[in-house]
């Protein structure tokens, strides 16, 4: 029973952590705009960095928490049929999966597709069009992780909140 506790207190503790890191965030960048740009730039990439390794420490930690708490209650295997999602529970249950892999595929498209188009080093003979047009990109780059980052601050509170209801019988 200890050991559903202290898989119940990760899942939590991975969750806020997430949730807490995507409110961190969120504030963080709303401030960037009051300091100066080079220093912006550099304060966006040491946060940015170690958010990335939390947030996905955090849901690594949130999946296999939920895996060894299905497993220990003997769900694992009805997780794998459609009659698992007939009752509320399961339904939310399925919520709070469906939540984890989008957060999981925004939080890639941030690291591996969005991120390096705001670490560009700059070589010292370019010219202004190319200069202009990697400006273009990393603008766009920006504006699109902040959408996806204020999509996982509210995907990660639904989460929560969905976890929250199933103590009671789910949805």
């Amino acid at each position: 029973m200890w050991d559903l506790q202290l898989a119940l207190a990760l899942h939590l503790l991975a969750a806020a952590i997430f949730v807490g890191c995507n409110v961190l965030l969120e504030r963080v960048v709303l401030r960037l705009d009051a300091i100066p740009p080079r220093e912006a730039a550099r304060m966006g990439e040491l946060i940015g960095t170690d958010i990335v390794f939390i947030n996905y420490g955090a849901l690594v930690t949130a999946f296999l928490s939920g895996l060894y708490m299905m497993w220990s209650n003997g769900m694992l295997a009805d997780a794998f049929t459609w009659a698992f999602y007939a009752d509320a529970y399961g339904r939310t249950l399925g919520l709070m999966m469906a939540l984890w892999a989008s957060l999981i595929v925004t939080s890639s498209v941030i690291t591996f597709h969005l991120r390096p188009r705001l670490l560009v080093k700059l070589p010292f003979d370019i010219k202004r069009d190319a200069l202009e047009q990697i400006g273009a990109e990393a603008m766009a780059a920006n504006e699109w992780m902040g959408r996806l980052g204020r999509y996982n601050l509210a995907a990660g509170i639904v989460a929560v909140l969905s976890g929250a209801v199933l103590h009671y019988g789910g949805l």
